[in-house]
């Protein structure tokens, strides 16, 4: 539901005894979408169509010293309010560590190199980060950087609307009953 850092950073680990060498750490950046044409390598087939977004791990994961090329930037994309039920109960502040529900409202996420542009629906807002410098996003750099964050706002919303993505849904009513 949130896709800053912190909700969509985690590790990864891979073991493949004889082809994935042990203790190696990369810090490649991966998506889920990669997995199928990593799978689809190791078992000697095309992947079914083309145009998938993802590209193949196994570069990377029999080779530490490897890099992955990418046709187009990675892009995260949740076009809803959660939680469907009393989310006009639920904190604002997005929290860390207090395991308290708080409002997400739709927003995507496209990343590039490493620049990472946030674009919030409502109010068409951005926000920017360098995450070679700024892991944790606390300097947002969409107005010293306008001219680039406007760019990964095009490139976003074109991504989207080219892949038909599902845009935000309408925010829920409350619920007397729920």
């Amino acid at each position: 539901w949130n896709l800053y850092e912190g909700g969509i950073r985690i590790p990864m680990m891979a073991r493949w005894p004889g082809k994935i060498p042990q203790g190696v750490v990369s810090d490649a950046v991966v998506h889920g979408c990669d997995w199928l044409p990593t799978f689809c390598e190791v078992a000697g087939v095309d992947a079914p169509d083309a145009s998938i977004d993802g590209v193949s791990l196994l570069p990377i994961l029999t080779d530490p010293e490897a890099s992955i090329e990418r046709s187009h930037p990675l892009i995260w994309h949740f076009p809803y309010y959660h939680p469907e039920r009393r989310f006009e109960n639920c904190s604002e502040e997005i929290g860390i560590g207090d395991y308290v529900t708080s409002q997400t409202r739709p927003h995507s996420v496209i990343r590039e190199g490493d620049w990472k542009l946030l674009y919030f629906y409502e109010g068409d807002q951005v926000e920017l980060y360098d995450l070679a410098t700024d892991i944790g996003e606390q300097g947002d750099l969409a107005v010293k950087q306008s001219k680039l964050a406007q760019s990964l706002k095009w490139k976003l919303l074109r991504q989207l609307a080219a892949v038909d993505a599902r845009m935000p849904t309408a925010k829920p009513k409350p619920r007397d009953s729920q």
